[in-house]
């Protein structure tokens, strides 16, 4: 009996990529870099290129825009005066072509950044995108959405490597409730994003706070208690924290205060573990505790004011008065939540849910409005962001890989660039390699290590694996982040990095909440409110770090930079992703800081995030740090209001401790140059 032979199998996108993502790919990484266009380019009638150039540093990188810095002596100005350092001057080095973005005068020579291409082109379409039809995680998958900011480019054809471009990713348990998916009690309640007016102390409750009140009513309500049980857990929530899980004692309760970690209150509910509290900053675990004391004693004291309950039988505060002054604002955040009377058990059937909107989430192009905004027909409010920033933006929410080599796009998971056959291995003994440093910490979750090596011995561009061995704790795989050098130098200097995890797709529908929060970590302080302010400051040509409609205030008052002595700073809260623009016409001075895809290098209380130093043009000096993009390259001279990056998110990377905010750090140098308190009443930028 004979069979059809049976066509072969087609390999998927996947299968077609191993055992290798990358192909060799040595621009700029050879020893005999050809810089022939270069000169080409910038030469100019009576100016001897050849001789003029002193430097031609280049960075590549996967983590933004690799970059060829050109230092040129130009003694006389002809080639300032030529005219050719255009907009858009495009050259080709080696094989690759690079657009002009800075261009820095220092005495006699001429600091030249240009960045690639695609990138470049990529910043220069930033028309919002958001069509719900279109965009919805339900038609379109995120890399789709990537491919199609991709492709809308007309000047050039970018070529791209996407191997999961229609694969559906998995979708994160709700960040509420991490077990709902397994709550077959209460799984249908939850408080809505679109909170219908909900106040927390009088201001419009956060996303954050939204949250934590869910947990605290997860947990309750599971105990079928009557609804007066769950409002005073809010009551008490709202009074002993704003229901924010607080990590350390409030301002002002200096009784507290104490060495002793277990002596001083934190969480939700200001537990204090020496007292017999769980004090875990576990949302849950502390509800529980909570519950725990109030339902027995609200059960067997029915006649008792709410108050009087939550301070006699779980709280001991002696305020009784204080608990009550939130009732109302309790129980529309109970009645929001879906108990609306009797018991968490009869409310079943009367509550239809809110919460399950598990794949009502966007994919778009532009920074989101204000809830005002969002009140307007079609994209109103809606403002500019650049196809390159939505697609880190896009690609660091799920911890993947953004980026361009040799003029290639790549959107690609660590796991998958893992499986790539290592192009080197390498030990300190190898040839050529220098050195290779790092630090070994079980406490990260990401490493890196950095090699200095002769460059005409690597060649593993970025984005490709290299394998370390002999080398004890930091033996293993590598992914090649950066390669800096100068084509003048036999050095070069490699950073690698050990994968990110990749995060599911978030749980939860992504409009209509993204700059509604509200700063809730410290003392406040909105010059905005005060007009003659607001002119008195416009008049000196500075402002605040974050437009309207993202500033909530200012979170903490002045306070030292640490690592930064002379540099007093203030933290202005705003929403994650919120655009961060210069405070003073100035220039980009150097940058510094610590990936913010990486966990805070020394814990939540340390530094977190890219740095951008500015020199304005009034001579004080400024520091950004906590930034998640800079959009300038250094070298560029900016406007007050321009928009220089934006900001980190905090409240994801401490596990939310830290809120999210700008630090802003202020020199001024001398008299008379805008300090400190001038930032403080500075107008707020549109």
């Amino acid at each position: 009996m004979t069979t059809a032979k049976q066509a072969p199998r087609k390999p998927t996108a996947v299968e077609k990529l191993k055992p290798s993502q990358l192909k060799p790919q040595t621009e700029l990484m050879g020893q005999d870099v050809d810089l022939t266009k270069l000169y080409l380019t910038l030469g100019g009638k009576g100016f001897n290129m050849m001789d003029a150039v002193e430097d031609v540093t280049v960075s590549r990188t996967i983590e933004g825009a690799s970059t060829v810095m050109v230092t040129v002596s130009d003694r006389d100005r002809k080639l300032l005066r030529s005219g050719i350092l255009a907009h858009r001057l495009t050259t080709e080095i080696d094989g690759l072509f690079f657009v002009l973005v800075s261009v820095e005068k220092q005495g006699s020579d001429l600091h030249l950044t240009f960045e690639d291409r695609e990138i470049y082109l990529l910043r220069t379409y930033n028309k919002p995108i958001v069509q719900s039809q279109k965009t919805n995680r339900k038609k379109i998958t995120r890399a789709e959405f990537i491919l199609r900011l991709i492709k809308e480019v007309k000047e050039e054809s970018i070529r791209y490597v996407i191997p999961e471009l229609h694969k559906v990713q998995p979708i994160g348990k709700s960040a509420d409730n991490a077990d709902q998916s397994s709550n077959t009690t209460n799984r249908s309640y939850g408080i809505p994003k679109t909170n219908n007016g909900l106040k927390v102390k009088g201001v419009a409750m956060s996303e954050e706070q939204r949250v934590n009140a869910n947990k605290v009513l997860d947990v309750g309500s599971s105990r079928l208690p009557p609804r007066r049980d769950l409002v005073m857990s809010i009551m008490t929530a709202i009074q002993e924290s704003s229901i924010i899980n607080l990590g350390q004692p409030l301002p002002g309760a200096g009784n507290y205060l104490s060495s002793d970690p277990t002596k001083n209150p934190v969480g939700v509910f200001q537990q204090i573990k020496h007292w017999g509290w769980p004090a875990s900053r576990d949302v849950e675990t502390d509800a529980s505790a909570f519950f725990d004391k109030l339902i027995p004693y609200a059960a067997a004291n029915p006649n008792q004011d709410y108050g009087t309950v939550i301070d006699s039988g779980v709280q001991h505060s002696g305020t009784p008065k204080a608990y009550d002054q939130w009732k109302d604002e309790a129980e529309a955040i109970v009645t929001s939540y879906g108990v609306i009377s009797g018991t968490t058990a009869q409310a079943n059937s009367q509550w239809t849910p809110q919460n399950n909107a598990s794949t009502d989430y966007e994919f778009y192009r532009g920074i989101p409005p204000t809830a005002t905004a969002q009140k307007k027909k079609g994209k109103g409010g809606w403002g500019k962001e650049s196809s390159w920033d939505a697609i880190k933006r896009l690609a660091d929410e799920v911890q993947w890989r953004a980026f361009f080599v040799s003029g290639t796009f790549y959107y690609i998971s660590d796991d998958d660039l893992f499986k790539s056959k290592p192009q080197a291995t390498i030990d300190e003994d190898t040839r050529g390699i220098d050195s290779i440093d790092g630090t070994y910490d079980e406490g990260k979750k990401s490493a890196s290590l950095t090699i200095t090596c002769e460059m005409s011995r690597w060649a593993a561009p970025p984005g490709s694996i290299i394998q370390v061995v002999n080398m004890g704790p930091w033996n293993g795989r590598w992914i090649v982040n950066q390669v800096d050098r100068s084509v003048f130098s036999r050095q070069a200097t490699i950073v690698v990095k050990k994968p990110l995890p990749v995060l599911p797709e978030p749980k939860e529908s992504n409009l209509g909440t993204a700059a509604t929060g509200t700063w809730t970590g410290g003392p406040t302080h909105d010059p905005s409110t005060d007009p003659s302010q607001r002119q008195q400051y416009r008049a000196v040509g500075i402002c605040q770090p974050i437009p309207a409609g993202h500033h909530n205030n200012i979170a903490q008052g002045v306070h030292d930079t640490l690592g930064l002595p002379g540099y007093p700073a203030v933290d202005f809260g705003c929403d994650a992703y919120s655009p961060v623009v210069a405070v003073e016409k100035g220039v980009i001075e150097r940058f510094s800081g610590n990936d913010p895809n990486s966990p805070p290098p020394l814990g939540p209380g340390g530094p977190y995030g890219w740095s951008v130093y500015l020199k304005g043009d009034s001579g004080t000096d400024y520091y950004y740090t906590h930034m998640q993009t800079r959009v300038k390259a250094v070298g560029t001279h900016v406007a007050a209001g321009e928009l220089i990056g934006t900001c980190a998110n905090w409240i994801k990377a401490s596990g939310g401790v830290t809120p999210n905010h700008i630090h802003l750090g202020v020199h001024p140098g001398s008299t008379g140059r805008p300090d400190i308190n001038d930032i403080l009443n500075a107008p707020i930028p549109k």
